[in-house]
């Protein structure tokens, strides 16, 4: 049997590491939403300037499709995040 101190200082750590986990996610989407629209952005000039931009316009469209992925994850981690 563990004294109650002990299991004090667990369930305080165990606190402290949960709440850290949603912001890391939220870092990581954050980073992740910043690297998709300067792909997207460049992608766009990009097929600008092609005589035929098909090709480059599905692989904007993917990547649009990762970007509100990850837009729709932000606010639930946020909202849901341990204080």
């Amino acid at each position: 049997m563990q004294s109650v101190s002990f299991v004090r200082e667990l369930t305080a750590q165990a606190k402290r590491y949960a709440a850290s986990q949603p912001s890391d996610q939220i870092h990581e989407v954050r980073v992740q939403l910043k690297q998709l629209n300067q792909r997207l952005s460049r992608m766009m000039d990009f097929s600008a300037s092609l005589k035929d931009p098909g090709p480059a316009l599905r692989e904007i469209d993917e990547l649009e499709q990762q970007r509100k992925v990850l837009s729709t994850r932000l606010p639930v981690w946020k909202e849901n995040r341990i204080e």
